[in-house]
């Protein structure tokens, strides 16, 4: 029995991957990445990850790179916008909180994180690195969305309403 398509390859053992001086290549879809939903970034999306794995004193490291780009709404005129995605990061694993923590302390250039060389997962990545660069509020980039979110925040003045306008014309008797 095969495993179901979204659990191809996500988890790959980066140990091997640094041995050999490896790379590892991934591509996933919005609704791959669960917590992406939950940021509101929704289909269609191309997330393209990479990652070189090497030793570095000892420990794994991470060179990657994230590209693509996901869809998230304006917050001016509430349509869906394409937002880029264009990231480095260097990140180190390590075994436990206080070996993050020392880690950290050396600043050797690479963000300690807390994982399993062995079974590392690539869909988790993903989603770390995405919600680092993906802006809090997304907007559109042309002015074409400001100037129609602009007449839809400036209320037109609303017709007065007057329901005694006609009663002098109606106690005169006209």
């Amino acid at each position: 029995m095969s495993r179901p398509p979204d659990e191809i390859g996500a988890i790959v053992d980066a140990l091997v991957q640094a041995h050999i001086g490896g790379t590892i290549e991934r591509r996933f879809q919005a609704i791959e990445l669960p917590r992406l939903g939950e940021a509101g970034i929704v289909d269609p999306a191309d997330i393209r990850v990479s990652v070189r794995c090497s030793f570095v004193e000892g420990r794994v490291a991470l060179e990657g790179k994230l590209s693509g780009f996901v869809t998230m709404t304006c917050q001016r005129c509430m349509e869906p916008v394409k937002v880029g995605l264009a990231d480095e990061f260097d990140l180190m694993l390590v075994e436990d909180e206080p070996a993050r923590i020392a880690e950290e302390k050396l600043d050797r250039g690479y963000e300690p994180i807390v994982a399993d060389p062995e079974r590392f997962d690539m869909r988790w990545l993903a989603e770390e690195q995405i919600l680092l660069d993906v802006p809090l509020v997304a907007k559109h980039e042309d002015v074409g969305c400001a100037s129609i979110a602009s007449r839809a925040d400036s209320p037109t003045e609303p017709a007065a309403h007057r329901p005694f306008a006609n009663l002098k014309n109606l106690l005169s008797g006209n």
